[in-house]
């Protein structure tokens, strides 16, 4: 993708505490940052742990897809798609307890609005790094089944 040169699990984010599989873990207030977790609960108390954590791996899989599709429209200079994709990513985000993509999401709208080229660079590289942490905080709190 055109914006992996930031590194995905930035030192400061990350104690040097692992998991059972061996794996970094993300901080309390990295994982604060990323969910919402009265959201996530009450998705989870509503639906099953299966069912809410597939409906999460569809959430994850249409995000990669849809920051890359995002990238393209800018490279484009699609600004009314990448408006409308941004403010869709900003709700379906919000709706599953995401917090740090819906905020990525809203500030990209905020960059849109005032055509600042170089503030969407930087939230879609920001949007593609929260990604892969928000993947990694679901599965850590246990939300996501892997």
């Amino acid at each position: 993708m055109a914006f992996a040169q930031h590194e995905a699990y930035p030192s400061d984010d990350i104690h040097e505490a692992r998991n059972s599989a061996g794996e970094r873990e993300l901080s309390e207030q990295k994982l604060q940052s990323l969910l919402q977790m009265d959201t996530c609960r009450e998705l989870l108390d509503t639906l099953n742990a299966e069912a809410f954590s597939q409906l999460l791996n569809n959430y994850l899989k249409r995000l990669d897809r849809r920051v890359e599709l995002m990238a393209t429209l800018h490279v484009q200079s699609d600004y009314t798609m990448l408006k409308r994709e941004a403010h869709s990513l900003k709700g379906a985000s919000a709706s599953l307890g995401c917090l740090g993509l819906a905020s990525a999401a809203k500030m990209l709208e905020s960059a849109l609005a005032s055509s600042d080229d170089e503030m969407i660079c930087q939230q879609l590289q920001q949007l593609e790094a929260l990604g892969d942490m928000t993947r990694h905080a679901l599965v850590q709190r246990g939300f996501l089944q892997v």
